[in-house]
């Protein structure tokens, strides 16, 4: 919950740049000499501060938070282990791609991206049809409580 918070206050910090790109790019239109290279150096470093948010503040904290999610999963047997163990590293590479793309090894929208991000994509609606249809496992859970 608490890694989910993160990704929110970030990605809200990431929408409220897309107003100021705006307004930059109003005042770069009627720049000139200058003051139009400022403007065009402060929309590059808003441009950095908007791919780190996103990148490392909203895709790393999700990814991390879904690693917890999974391992929980995974440790408490609630649904079969290859389901959970494919979570772990669809997030793995989830996380690996932001920072591929921080360090601009490859863009966002790119075959490259797409690939890393797909087997997570997958898994993720594996595990909605699976929780539809089969639910939690929670026999082990009631198996504990008898004995005690």
């Amino acid at each position: 919950m608490g890694f989910r918070l993160i990704a929110g206050a970030f990605q809200i910090l990431g929408v409220i740049l897309i107003p100021l790109f705006i307004y930059l790019s109003e005042i770069y239109l009627s720049s000139t000499g200058d003051s139009l290279l400022y403007v065009k150096s402060l929309g590059e470093m808003l441009k950095i501060v908007r791919d780190l948010t996103n990148h490392l503040g909203v895709m790393v904290a999700t990814g991390l938070g879904n690693l917890l999610f999974y391992y929980i999963l995974l440790s408490g047997k609630y649904i079969p282990k290859w389901l959970s163990v494919w979570g772990i590293i669809g997030n793995i590479l989830i996380i690996l791609a932001s920072f591929l793309i921080l360090f601009q090894l490859f863009d966002v929208i790119s075959g490259a991206y797409i690939s890393i991000t797909i087997p997570l994509v997958l898994q993720e609606l594996v595990l909605a049809i699976w929780l539809i249809i089969k639910g939690l496992s929670l026999e082990h859970i009631n198996e504990n409580k008898k004995k005690v």
